[in-house]
């Protein structure tokens, strides 16, 4: 083998062993993170008592979310369910969706505003 083969070797098995590196710090963050989630939403869970008790929901101010959309036809239901889904009093809430399209998305947030509406 000439020294440029010897070099080039070198050079792919670094390379190798560094690829092979990464994938075990990913296994092993993957591990943490699955031994960490018990935790993470106690803690999560933990927090959001502590502010309902801190705050209560009579003092909370009136929110207003705007959804602008445009030509996003496969987008608009899933983005108007998720904001309906919003853990936050009824009444408080108003969701507006600006919708000025050239194509059928007016029709189907049309549909699915009226859909949440109802419910």
């Amino acid at each position: 083998m000439s020294t440029l083969e010897h070099i080039l070797l070198v050079f792919y098995l670094l390379a190798l062993f560094s690829l092979f590196v990464y994938g075990i710090n990913c296994y092993f963050l993957m591990i943490y993170y699955r031994m960490s989630l018990p935790k993470a939403r106690l803690r999560q869970q933990h927090l959001q008592d502590k502010f309902i008790d801190t705050f209560p929901q009579t003092g909370w101010p009136r929110v207003t979310i705007q959804l602008p959309i445009y030509n996003e036809r496969y987008v608009a239901e899933r983005l108007v369910k998720a904001a309906c889904q919003i853990d936050y009093p009824q009444e408080l809430l108003e969701i507006q969706v600006l919708d000025d399209s050239t194509d059928d998305t007016v029709e189907i947030a049309g549909v699915v505003v009226q859909e949440m509406r109802k419910q």
